[in-house]
C-alpha cells in the first residue's frame, strides 16, 4: 500500500529578507497531507478561511484536520524572533513647557533613538499588519516614530518640572529622563503593538538661544536680588553687634566707676533712664545685663515685669515670657518700694502709696 508524500510549507531563503518582519504565505486548497515547517528564527500565524487560529512556535504542523472539508485556502504570517528594529525620532516642533526653575514659558525639541522587537505576534499582527502582504522595517519605523513623537512631548515635560531639571541640566540628565520615559513607552508599546522595548535613549534636548536668554536674565535677577538681601541682613547684624556692643561698654564703666555694693542700684538707674529715653535700647540692654540679682521674680523699675531668664518684659498675668518661652512668676505684682503685693495696672501702691 503506498503512502502519500506529505507536502511542505515553508520560507526558503528568497523569500525572508533582513527587512522583513512578517512574510505572509498563501496555500490555496490544501490536503489533508499538507504540513507547515515553522523554523527556530521564526513564529507561525495560522489563519483558515480568514480567521486567526493560533500561534505556532518551531516546528511541524498538519494545515488541516480530520473534520476539515473545502477549504480554499490557508495562510501563515511568518514572523521574525530575532529582527530588531532601531527607530530614529524626534519632535517636528519645539513644544511648549516652563523651565522648573524661573517658571519661564520655553521651548524645546527632544530626537533619540529606541530598538524594539515582536514580543506578541498575534497583537503585532492584528494591531499593525492587518492585509498587507509583507510589512518592512521601514513601515514599521515610520508608524512607530509617529506615535513616539505625539507620546514624548507630554512626558517629557512632566518629568523635568517633576525632577526640577532646568535648562542647564537637561542635556547632562537626558539618561535620567531616558530612564524614567522608558517604562511608560514599554507599556505603550506592548499594549498598542505587542512590541517589546529594549532600549530607549535621548540624544539630545534642544531649547531657542532666545529662551536660554530669558532664564539667565531672570536667574541673574534672582541672583542680585539674593545678593542684596545677604547684604542688607549682613549690615543689619553688625549695627546689632555695634548696638549691643555699646550697651556692655555703657554697663562696663558703670561697673568700673561705682563699688561692688552699688553696681545693682547703678544699673536700675541706669535701665530706668534707657527706659525713658529709647525703650528698644532698654528691652536689648535688659536682655543683656539682666535686671537685677535680687531672687524676686518679675520685678523691675516702677512695677514692670521681666523674665528671670532673658530679662524680657512681660504682662502682668502672663504664665510664659514672650522673648524665650520660658514659664514666668504667676505670682502678683509688688511694689518696689515696699514690697507689697499690688493690683495688675495699678498707678499707685495700695500700701505705701508711692507711683508704680
Amino acid at each position: 500500500m503506498l503512502f502519500a508524500k506529505p507536502e511542505f510549507i515553508t520560507l526558503n531563503n528568497l523569500e525572508l529578507t533582513n527587512n522583513d518582519l512578517f512574510v505572509r504565505k498563501e496555500v490555496l486548497n490544501p490536503s489533508k497531507k499538507t504540513m507547515v515547517i515553522v523554523n527556530d528564527t521564526h513564529n507561525a500565524i495560522f489563519i483558515k478561511d480568514g480567521a486567526y487560529l493560533n500561534t505556532l512556535e518551531a516546528g511541524k504542523y498538519p494545515v488541516l484536520n480530520k473534520d476539515d472539508k473545502n477549504v480554499d485556502k490557508v495562510e501563515f504570517i511568518y514572523v521574525s524572533k530575532t529582527c530588531k528594529v532601531e527607530v530614529k525620532w524626534g519632535t517636528p516642533n519645539r513644544f511648549d513647557m516652563r523651565d522648573p526653575q524661573t517658571d519661564i514659558p520655553i521651548k524645546i525639541g527632544v530626537r533619540g533613538t529606541f530598538e524594539v522587537q515582536i514580543g506578541d505576534p498575534r497583537k503585532a499582527y492584528l494591531e499593525l499588519i492587518g492585509a498587507d502582504k509583507t510589512y518592512t522595517i521601514a513601515k514599521l519605523q515610520e508608524r512607530l516614530r509617529s506615535r513616539m513623537c505625539s507620546e514624548i512631548q507630554p512626558i517629557i515635560a512632566r518629568v523635568m518640572q517633576e525632577r526640577n531639571l532646568t535648562y542647564d541640566r537637561i542635556t547632562q540628565n537626558s539618561k535620567e529622563i531616558a530612564d524614567l520615559i522608558k517604562p511608560e513607552m514599554e507599556k505603550m508599546f506592548r499594549r498598542d503593538y505587542g512590541l517589546t522595548l529594549f532600549s530607549f535613549v535621548i540624544d539630545a534636548i534642544m531649547i531657542d538661544d532666545e529662551d536660554i536668554q530669558k532664564i539667565e536674565h531672570e536667574l541673574n535677577r534672582e541672583k542680585e536680588e539674593r545678593r542684596r538681601d545677604e547684604m542688607k541682613a549682613k549690615e543689619e547684624e553688625e549695627k546689632r553687634r555695634a548696638f549691643d556692643e555699646q550697651i556692655r561698654k555703657e554697663y562696663e564703666l558703670i561697673k568700673l566707676n561705682k563699688a561692688a555694693g552699688d553696681v545693682d542700684f547703678e544699673r536700675q538707674k541706669w535701665l530706668e533712664e534707657l527706659k525713658a529715653q529709647n525703650y528698644e535700647k532698654y528691652l536689648r540692654a535688659v536682655e543683656i545685663v539682666g535686671w537685677e540679682n535680687s531672687g524676686h521674680k518679675g520685678e523691675g523699675p516702677r512695677g514692670a515685669n521681666f523674665c528671670p531668664n532673658c530679662g524680657h518684659s512681660y504682662e502682668h498675668g502672663a504664665k510664659f515670657c514672650p522673648g524665650c518661652g520660658k514659664k514666668v512668676s504667676d505670682e502678683p505684682a509688688v511694689c518696689p518700694h515696699c514690697r507689697k503685693p499690688v493690683a495688675p495696672g495699678a498707678a499707685f501702691c495700695s500700701n505705701c502709696g508711692q507711683k508704680l
